[in-house]
C-alpha cells in the first residue's frame, strides 16, 4: 500500500513540476527583436527519425521560445516579428537556458 502512495505522490509532483515550468510566471514585456531563428532538432535511429521544430526569439530582454505544436503553439507569431522592431509580448514559463528551456511566447501586440 505504501508503494502505491509513494508512486501517486511522485506522479503528482512530476505533473506539478511540468505545469510550473510551462505555465507559471506569466508576464507582459516590452522587447526589441534582435533575431528570430528556426531551430530543427533531428534525432532517432535507423528505424525511426523524429524532428522537433520551434523558433527562438532573441531580444534585448532575453531569449524566448515560439512553439509550432502543442498546447502553447503559436507558429503565426514567428512570421509576425521583424528585426529591430519593438513589441509587447506575453510570456509564461521558466527560463533555464543552459538546459535549453526558455519562456514561451503566447501573444504579441
Amino acid at each position: 500500500m505504501m508503494k502505491k502512495i509513494n508512486i501517486a505522490i511522485f506522479v503528482i509532483a512530476f505533473i506539478g513540476c511540468i505545469w510550473f515550468v510551462t505555465f507559471s510566471n506569466q508576464q507582459t514585456l516590452k522587447v526589441r527583436v534582435n533575431k528570430v531563428d528556426k531551430i530543427e532538432e533531428v534525432s532517432g535511429s535507423k528505424e525511426s527519425i523524429s524532428t522537433q521544430i520551434y523558433y527562438l526569439l532573441y531580444t534585448d530582454r532575453g531569449t524566448f521560445r515560439i512553439n509550432i505544436d502543442g498546447i502553447l503553439a503559436h507558429p503565426e507569431l514567428a512570421g509576425k516579428l521583424e528585426k529591430d522592431s519593438i513589441y509587447e509580448i506575453s510570456v509564461c514559463g521558466v527560463d533555464v537556458p543552459f538546459c535549453g528551456v526558455y519562456r514561451n511566447v503566447v501573444d504579441v501586440k
